[in-house]
């Protein structure tokens, strides 16, 4: 697993949870509805990718008179809406049907056959990326519990968040019994306030008695032990050097209503602890969405695979090996045919957000990237997008990952595009979202080979202004007191300061932390539950005591000073080249107006600066349109808007 790059939402413990707002649960406040009769065939099947697997459940009915089959197709973990299904063919060797999703407009199309009477296996084409999915029949699909959505078993547990009165819930579902699972269990991790749901657990026993729930998808685990006197699993769970004390209880799966806050937390199951043997240790590779993986992509039309040779960087141990990066070369289109190569292309290369990022940006089944590549491909221009380290087929980063290797892979890119057949030297552009935009402009500033760029939400503060000012806007939505926000900003900045400032030998990071926490102990105080006891006084200074340094030992990383350190509006003095700047209203990663002040003031000491600045309304981060900003709604909106290939198409006719 490759080291994340500093980013807005996890580089700082309290920042990444002030991040997060509930989302609705009233999509959990049901229950399923049963089969009315035996003309009812119910079919269960997970779809999978490596960032989340949803149940899926679908009913067919027979009607006795007529004989006309329907059904319906329903994903419970995200709604309860069921969806018509259309064109069913049920024939052994042709098992399948059609979808249309109301939200989207977009046609899933599902078509297998059948391994027996009781299993289905086949692919669900969503896109151009194909999943495959084991269908098994289920005699009955059972009204499930509110909270744990059909699971065996669920463990559970609140987090404070530092400076608020809220709390940050996390909670591990276990399937082990059909009709969810058939052979082995089936562990995915939830937090509903962060708005993370589905995500796959690997499950591993450790030498010391110890087991290890590691969760790739978000780089974190949960290493825990059995208490078998109090009946909890005690342990930490990990993000990015982030170390969080906890214990987590089983939540009664059966005749419960409630939220876990509300109800006392049962003994842990011992069955858990003689589970975890017969869990394999290897994904069963017939039930994964091929979408990271180069040889199993599904390239369109106009698209081809490239691999670019990175050498002489931090990222290698000497200086005669080197590393490989893995992309995809998108080519114009003309009447939906490749241009000749005959011509050659202007290029445009990616340089993704804060990551690390697949060469799709994938969001839920959004490939936000890619899209943006097939937009530029009908107005005659190709695209070079990447895996980022550690990210599908791209080589894993030595050490700790920083901007300047960013910059230097982005280097290797561009001199692989100026020599590449088809693509026109002469004209290289740079298209750098977010964390991408900085090394897009620093590139730009060095390398006269850049003709044009074209900046997402570039920041333009440094990284710890950013991190203040993303936690004054979510804090601000949160609807929190003047007195928590300047509590909460003044523990951001007293880390900050520790962090950036040189320490002698014999620094204590545990001392620094103490006397940062009593300098702001009244205050917090005020801003926490109320403690009924000098006990759990104690305790909820030390939780967050503990928080704090885990933040501080990130912070101290080469990476994370980089980035708390860096001044992206510099470069910016040194810009030539013409440069399209766009925001998103609704941005709370790189909050539009700060950074846009930032970057004006530094071109304004520019006098050969080309640059259009442009803020679209009601957009997001990631350019969707957006109800609030948070990072929570990113899976569950559409794609790119339309708003904003719009104002690239317009900003670039205007120069060919």
């Amino acid at each position: 697993m490759s080291q994340q790059r500093p980013t807005f939402s996890c580089l700082c413990f309290f920042a990444a949870l002030l991040g997060y707002l509930a989302i609705d649960k009233s999509a959990f406040s049901q229950d399923l509805p049963k089969p009315s009769g035996s003309n009812v065939e119910n079919w269960v099947g997970w779809i999978e990718s490596p960032q989340e697997h949803l149940r899926w459940i679908l009913r067919l009915t027979k009607d006795s008179k007529t004989g006309r089959i329907s059904g319906t197709s329903s994903t419970p973990d995200r709604t309860l809406e069921t969806i018509p299904l259309s064109n069913i063919r049920l024939q052994p060797e042709d098992w399948g049907f059609d979808w249309v999703n109301a939200a989207s407009n977009q046609t899933f199309k599902f078509a297998g056959t059948m391994e027996s009477a009781n299993q289905v296996t086949g692919l669900l084409l969503v896109g151009a990326e194909t999943i495959v999915i084991r269908l098994h029949k289920a005699v009955e699909i059972s009204a499930e519990d509110t909270y744990t959505l059909g699971a065996d078993t669920v463990y559970t547990d609140n987090v404070p968040v530092v400076g608020t009165k809220h709390k940050f819930d996390m909670r591990f579902r276990i399937y082990s019994t059909p009709p969810y699972t058939e052979g082995k269990p089936k562990i995915l991790f939830d937090s509903l306030k962060a708005g993370v749901l589905g995500k796959p657990v690997e499950l591993a026993p450790e030498a010391d008695s110890s087991v290890v729930f590691k969760v790739p998808s978000i780089q974190s685990e949960y290493r825990a032990t059995l208490d078998e006197q109090k009946g909890i699993l005690l342990g930490t769970f990990s993000r990015n050097g982030n170390i969080i004390p906890l214990s987590m209880t089983k939540w009664e799966t059966h005749n419960s209503q409630t939220s876990p806050s509300d109800s006392k937390k049962p003994m842990v199951d011992p069955a858990m602890t003689k589970s975890v043997e017969s869990i394999p240790q290897k994904e069963d590779a017939s039930v994964k969405i091929k979408i990271n993986e180069q040889p199993d992509r599904k390239f369109l039309s106009n698209e081809q695979a490239v691999t670019v040779t990175v050498g002489g960087s931090a990222l290698q141990t000497t200086n005669e090996q080197t590393s490989k990066i893995s992309g995809t070369l998108t080519m114009p289109t003309f009447d939906k045919k490749p241009a000749s190569e005959k011509s050659k292309a202007p290029v445009v290369i990616f340089a993704s957000t804060y990551g690390p990022q697949d060469r799709d940006g994938m969001l839920g089944t959004n490939a936000q990237y890619r899209d943006i590549a097939q937009s530029l491909s009908k107005l005659g221009i190709a695209s070079i997008r990447v895996d980022d380290r550690g990210m599908g087929s791209s080589e894993e980063p030595i050490g700790d990952f920083t901007l300047s290797d960013a910059e230097t892979d982005l280097r290797a890119i561009v001199q692989f595009a100026a020599s590449k057949e088809g693509l026109d030297a002469d004209r290289i552009g740079l298209l750098g979202h977010g964390e991408g935009a900085i090394a897009a402009t620093a590139v730009a500033a060095t390398d006269n080979r850049i003709q044009f760029l074209l900046l997402l939400a570039p920041p333009g503060l440094s990284g710890s202004e950013l991190l203040l000012a993303q936690s004054a806007r979510v804090s601000g939505l949160q609807g929190m007191g003047e007195k928590e926000q300047w509590t909460m900003m003044e523990l951001q900045r007293g880390l900050h300061r520790i962090a950036a400032t040189p320490q002698s030998e014999d620094f204590v990071p545990q001392e620094a932390v103490r006397r940062l926490v009593d300098s702001k102990w009244s205050d917090l105080e005020r801003t926490l539950p109320t403690a009924k006891t000098q006990r759990e006084r104690a305790d909820i200074r030390r939780n967050i005591e503990q928080q704090l340094l885990a933040d501080l030992m990130e912070l101290k990383k080469p990476s994370s000073r980089q980035f708390l350190n860096m001044d992206p509006a510099k470069t910016w003095m040194l810009l030539r080249c013409p440069t399209l700047a766009i925001w998103g209203s609704k941005d709370l990663e790189v909050v539009a107006d700060a950074n846009r002040k930032s970057l004006q003031a530094a071109t304004a000491r520019n006098s050969k600066a080309n640059v259009r600045w442009q803020e679209l309304p009601d957009l997001n981060h990631w350019f969707q349109r957006a109800k609030t900003g948070s990072p929570e709604e990113y899976e569950t909106l559409g794609g790119i808007d339309p708003t904003l290939v719009e104002t690239i198409r317009v900003w670039l006719s205007e120069r060919w």
